[in-house]
Formats: C-alpha cells, sequence, structure tokens
C-alpha cells in the first residue's frame, strides 16, 4: 500500500501531529509512505503572511497564546523538530506544494509515485474532482470532530466547547467535511485546548490503518450517531473567552 501524506509545516504543531502517523505507518510491513507533501494552507483557512496570520491569531486567541505559540517554535527549532527532519528520519521525500494540491504538478507526482491513497492530516484546501481520482483509494482526511458536528475551521476548538470531543477518519469529495465516515471515535476531553489538539491527533492516527482497510472495503465502518451537524469558521474573542471558562488554552 502506497501512501502520499498531505500537511502543513505550521513550525509549532505539526511536528506532533505527524511524527505518530509516521510510527503507525511505519507497523505496518505492506504500507509505505511515498511522499511529505507540505501544503502552504494553514488552520486559520487562508493564504496569509505570517505577519497577517499572527495578527489573526492574536486578535482571537490572545498575546498569550502567540507568546506559547512562538515559544514552542523555538523549542522545535532548537531541537529540529520539523515535519522535514521527521520525514528524513523515515527516509521519506518532503515536497512543497506551492501551486496548491489542484496542481498539474501535484497531479503528475501522485500519478507517477503510484500512490493507493492520500492521507491528509491539519490540511484546509478543497480538492478537486481532478486530484481527488488519481489515488486507487482516494482521499482520506483525519478531521478533529465527530462529523457531521464542527465542520470546518478548528474541529477541537468547537467540539471542546461543545462537549463533543472526537475524531473522523472519511474519504474526501469536492464538499467541505461532506464526504463518507470511514471511522470515528470519541476522545476524552482533555485539561487544555492544546492537549486536545496533540492527544486527538495520536488517537487518530493509531486507527489509520485499520480506516484504510475500511476504505478498501476489508472492514465495516465505525460511525457514532449522536450528533447535530453544524459548520464553523475561525473562532472570535467571544468564543475564545467561552472555552477558557471550561478548559486553559495551553
Amino acid at each position: 500500500m502506497r501512501i502520499a501524506i498531505l500537511t502543513q509545516d505550521d513550525g509549532v504543531f505539526s511536528y506532533d501531529f505527524l511524527k505518530p502517523f509516521f510510527e503507525a505507518i511505519s507497523k505496518g510491513s505492506s504500507y509505505k509512505i511515498t511522499s511529505v507533501n507540505l501544503s502552504r494552507s494553514s488552520a486559520i483557512g487562508r493564504k496569509e503572511s505570517v505577519r497577517q496570520k499572527l495578527s489573526r491569531i492574536r486578535q482571537s486567541m490572545g498575546a498569550e497564546f502567540i507568546f506559547y505559540s512562538v515559544y514552542r517554535f523555538a523549542v522545535n527549532k532548537i531541537f529540529g523538530r520539523s515535519v522535514n527532519r521527521l520525514a528524513l528520519k523515515f527516509d521519506v521525500d518532503t515536497f512543497e506544494v506551492t501551486k496548491g494540491v489542484n496542481s498539474n504538478e501535484f497531479r503528475n507526482r501522485m500519478t507517477i509515485e503510484k500512490v493507493d491513497v492520500v492521507v491528509i492530516v491539519a490540511g484546509t484546501e478543497i480538492i478537486r474532482k481532478e486530484a481527488l481520482e488519481i489515488p486507487r483509494l482516494g482521499f482520506i482526511n483525519c478531521h478533529s470532530s465527530l462529523l457531521p458536528s464542527d465542520k470546518g475551521l478548528m474541529p477541537v476548538f468547537w467540539s471542546l466547547l461543545s462537549d463533543r470531543t472526537g475524531f473522523t477518519w472519511y474519504t474526501l469529495n469536492e464538499g467541505i467535511d461532506t464526504g463518507n465516515v470511514l471511522l470515528q471515535q470519541k476522545v476524552t476531553t482533555q485539561k487544555s485546548f492544546v492537549r486536545q489538539l496533540i492527544i486527538t491527533k495520536q488517537q487518530a492516527a493509531s486507527r489509520l490503518l485499520e480506516a484504510i482497510e475500511i476504505r478498501e472495503g476489508k472492514k465495516s465502518p465505525i460511525q457514532i450517531d449522536d450528533h447535530e451537524g453544524c459548520y464553523n469558521k475561525f473562532p472570535t474573542r467571544k468564543d475564545v473567552l467561552e472555552l477558557k471558562k471550561k478548559v486553559r488554552l495551553f
């Protein structure tokens, strides 16, 4: 099984997000990561400069979260914790998706690599049919909520606010978080937003190979049916203050 990973490297959380996925795939003797593809999109859902991203995050999450993120960024730099270094450790090539996932450049590489499935971790781009149809099993995405609840941006934030924390593996289509559910699991509420981010990704990674087997038709889908559908955007300052009544940010 040939797997390409589509993700981003924000220098803050990406290393912690991706590490368990590499480890999970490496445990399967019949699974191989062909490449790691770094998108320039962000959790904010826009292609913005670093200054613009920081300004938007400061306005909603507050200056304290900016300081915390800068600290994590510095520590990751010092200890060489980057997606590039992580890929190198597992002998996997890394590529910048400079023209987007719908470009001929990206589609051609997926064809050349003979990819069976593209796994998305922390992705935000809408992928068109031409790209979706290249891998034999298409694209599957790890969304950090119990879909159809908390579609869109910052799912961990909103799932904490609504007390329905979990993750969903699902097949991608041209909509926003509207594909067929492969596997869902609830995740215990953690004491902070950052801890919830990391734990959710770790638990999702531990079930990635199972989700791929479901996509292949070897197992039946696992879906939780006790939540309503909703779509969210990037939280406002008011939303953040409401969350802080329940859990810490970090």
